[in-house]
């Protein structure tokens, strides 16, 4: 789960799962769980390339990466994927997994 996307987030009520609790997310925490995280599931094979890409994108545009905060190349890329277009800013991921 992309949590740079948190601040877009509204819990479901009635809730997916357990009790309703009204919350809104920023930045700094983690956002929805379990049945009520947006999206579908994935299969592992599609988990596993989508956390390749997530590694790679760390690599070169994370906050630590070869393209960081300071670089042109890091904050056109950081706002391109941030843009309408994409909707996915480069941020840090939760896991969620079930069998």
């Amino acid at each position: 789960m992309n949590q740079g996307l948190n601040p877009c987030l509204t819990c479901p009520s009635p809730p997916k799962e357990g009790r309703y609790h009204d919350a809104q997310f920023d930045g700094h925490c983690s956002g929805l769980f379990g049945e009520e995280t947006p999206g579908e599931w994935m299969s592992i094979e599609r988990s596993l390339m989508a956390y390749r890409r997530i590694l790679w994108e760390q690599k070169y545009f994370g906050p630590e990466g070869r393209f960081g905060q300071d670089s042109r190349i890091g904050r056109f890329y950081r706002a391109v994927k941030s843009s309408s277009l994409f909707k996915n800013p480069v941020a840090w991921y939760d896991v969620h997994a079930a069998r």
